[in-house]
């Protein structure tokens, strides 16, 4: 089987957005489930050979998240029992690898979350990633870069859709305020670009011409990460 371009990182993020809208199985998600299926290491990863654009496709933990993720989501009951053999290889993965960075740390905890790892052991990781928030109510992507909407945004929804950090507790407070502050007139958020450049350059009409591809993600993450603490605040209104 061959997959589209950016291989495996590509349909991982495809197969979970439909996953978030709802959508029922089709023989678009099987495809992927398979085919993400075969890409499974010995070792219990998700590696990709390519070269790696940071931060989105970077990371082999990131990429084990994910493909747990879909497979949990999207697998079916005839190989149901291979499935969940496979999901336990990635757990024990995940359990053993030990993440540099803060959006690692933040996939980890949600591919570990997919694989039924043990409550305690995703306090655990929780509480040390909130502890690496900055000053300024941020995270950065790793320990020598500042504050950057993406890594904070990727924390906060991802540790809010675990139910690992709630919109009342200070560090997400914390966290909105620096969202609510870098964000822009037109409502974006600005990412400055790490990736390397391996494809010639073309405007896409969303702001900041080389930057934009991060930013674009790093605008829907804040949105995310936002929206349960404006359901707060709205119930809170009532």
């Amino acid at each position: 089987m061959l997959a589209i371009g950016g291989d495996t990182d590509t349909l991982f993020y495809e197969i979970v957005a439909l996953g978030d809208m709802g959508e029922p199985s089709s023989p678009t998600t099987d495809a992927i489930v398979h085919y993400l299926a075969s890409r499974q290491n010995p070792s219990g990863a998700w590696a990709r050979s390519a070269g790696p654009r940071t931060p989105m496709e970077s990371s082999t933990i990131s990429r084990t998240a994910w493909s747990i993720r879909a497979l949990k989501t999207y697998g079916w009951p005839a190989r149901n029992k291979e499935f969940n053999e496979r999901i336990a290889r990635g757990r024990r993965w995940l359990l053993a690898a030990r993440p540099a960075t803060s959006y690692e740390e933040a996939d980890r905890i949600m591919g570990l979350r997919y694989a039924g790892a043990p409550e305690t052991v995703l306090s655990a990781a929780a509480q040390s990633l909130v502890n690496e928030q900055k000053d300024d109510g941020g995270w950065s992507q790793n320990p020598y870069l500042a504050s950057d909407p993406y890594a904070t945004s990727v924390v906060l929804s991802t540790l809010s859709e675990a139910a690992l950090l709630k919109p009342a507790d200070a560090a997400y407070g914390r966290g909105v305020r620096y969202l609510l502050q870098t964000q822009f007139p037109d409502g974006s958020w600005y990412v400055r670009s790490r990736s390397p450049k391996l494809q010639p350059y073309f405007q896409s009409a969303f702001p900041y011409e080389h930057d934009q591809w991060i930013s674009a993600a790093a605008t829907a993450r804040a949105v995310m990460a936002l929206a349960p603490a404006a359901a707060l605040e709205n119930r809170a209104a009532r």
